[in-house]
């Protein structure tokens, strides 16, 4: 079974959100979170919006999407 890779990505752009809380067309430069908790509560905090929380185990079709308003 592959690993689960979390991370946030903008709904609009597919840009994801990056270390700096900045957003990158970069998947190599998207910051990974240890758990959903942890991203969701990133967005709460920065006030990031319009995006959702991506959970990819493996290749991109298995791709589990949680919005975030």
């Amino acid at each position: 079974m592959a690993a689960v890779v979390i991370f946030v990505r903008q709904k609009k752009t597919f840009k994801f959100l990056n270390e700096r809380g900045e957003w990158t067309g970069s998947f190599e430069e998207a910051r990974t979170f240890g758990s959903t908790w942890e991203a969701i509560d990133t967005c709460m905090k920065q006030e990031v919006r319009q995006a959702e929380v991506v959970m990819r185990m493996g290749a991109p079709r298995y791709d589990v999407m949680l919005d975030v308003a």
